[in-house]
């Protein structure tokens, strides 16, 4: 299905694997695996680090294991921000402990001061999603470390992004 929608590709291998003894381990190596090349990907591109096949097998293998071991559900989400017009927007998806998509969201032509604060967006719109599905464990995941340092507090906060950070941290 070369050059074709993903959600119609992504809906063919669950077909095509779906009667598997165990599915839901496949379907959870192929998302977690798709997602790890996304994570490469941008270490090279952003940060220049290219990340060996073994180290990338490794995290992948990681991943899969975090995931299966937290029983719950695993949220991605991911801002974009256009320094031009100061517009961003925000996506996310929810996904069970063996990687089926369970929900996804996003919103568009919000005004955003940075990337950074796109990104906080999105994470805080991932989060509120969760706990209006009923959601009561959910692993976040972001490729914004600057955030995840923010929110954890090793790093001082961005003034703009106060009341943002503030509201993740309330649904922590």
């Amino acid at each position: 299905m070369e050059g074709g929608d993903f959600l119609e590709y992504w809906k063919s291998l669950c077909n095509k694997f779906g009667d598997l003894q165990d599915a839901g381990h496949f379907i959870r190596w192929v998302s977690c695996g798709l997602w790890r090349i996304w994570k490469c990907r941008n270490s090279v591109v952003f940060e220049g680090i290219l990340i060996p096949p073994c180290a990338a097998l490794e995290l992948l293998s990681q991943q899969v294991r975090e995931i299966a071991d937290s029983g719950g559900k695993t949220v991605n989400c991911d801002g974009a921000w256009c320094n031009q017009t100061s517009v961003g927007g925000c996506g996310w998806v929810v996904r069970d402990f063996a990687g089926i998509f369970q929900a996804g969201g996003g919103m568009g032509n919000l005004l955003c001061g940075s990337s950074l604060m796109a990104e906080a967006e999105a994470v805080i719109m991932a989060m509120l999603a969760c706990v209006e599905l009923g959601v009561e464990i959910v692993q976040v995941e972001t490729d914004s470390k600057v955030l995840v340092d923010m929110i954890k507090g090793d790093l001082l906060t961005d003034a703009a992004l106060e009341g943002i950070l503030w509201d993740i941290k309330a649904l922590r």
